[in-house]
């Protein structure tokens, strides 16, 4: 990994699936549902009647069988989040007022507010894979890209002279994405108005406190 530049890994690292405007209709849909009434809750009738399309293309786009949509769910949330996290990534990386971990912070508080379902959508999985062994290894890869790229943030801030050349930079993402992660966490089971910037602040500050503690 060349240390001076910001980690760009592609969707494809978690097993790209293409999809049809229709597909992503139907994903999108199942997605707002979800987050309205419960991943638990949702039916491929009720997700038939919400997208305004016939329940036989909801079975002929993801077969009759809820578990195949759940998958593909799981796989389209990854990518896109991968795909919207880079692109801001880079914008921020290319700003003379970069902050190093900050923007990967901002970023990702972005991409909950921006996509809403999305995010919801990705705790569940998230505390879905601890339980389910099935999904285990998808969410160790997304969390493997997740690291790495706090991990190539860190270098490149390094390399610009925001942070001293740390020692540990594996070790270091790891604790910072973990912290992160659950900031996230914390902030889908809070339904106060301003939790969004306050979790954000928060998640801000441990890093900081992290850093801190890497250079004494």
């Amino acid at each position: 990994m060349h240390k001076e530049t910001i980690v760009h890994l592609g969707p494809e690292a978690l097993h790209q699936v293409k999809l049809s405007s229709k597909q992503i209709h139907i994903l999108e849909t199942y997605l707002r549902l979800a987050a309205q009434i419960g991943v638990e809750e949702v039916t491929l009738q009720k997700l038939a009647t919400q997208a305004k399309v016939a329940l036989g293309s909801v079975h002929y786009h993801f077969s009759a069988k809820k578990r195949e949509l759940i998958d593909t769910a799981i796989r389209y949330v990854d990518q896109e989040s991968v795909r919207f996290i880079n692109y801001q990534l880079e914008e921020r990386a290319a700003s003379t007022d970069f902050k190093g971990i900050e923007e990967y912070i901002n970023t990702l508080f972005d991409w909950i507010k921006h996509f809403p379902h999305h995010a919801q959508f990705y705790i569940f999985f998230f505390y879905h894979s601890s339980v389910n062994s099935q999904y285990i290894e998808l969410n160790r890869t997304y969390i493997d890209l997740m690291k790495s790229r706090i991990a190539g943030l860190i270098y490149l801030s390094a390399g610009r002279g925001i942070y001293p050349a740390f020692k540990n930079v594996e070790q270091l993402a790891e604790e910072i994405h973990s912290q992160v992660y659950g900031a996230l966490v914390l902030f889908s089971f809070d339904a106060r108005p301003d939790r969004w910037e306050h979790y954000k602040s928060l998640a801000i500050r441990i890093t900081e406190h992290l850093i801190s503690s890497y250079l004494a």
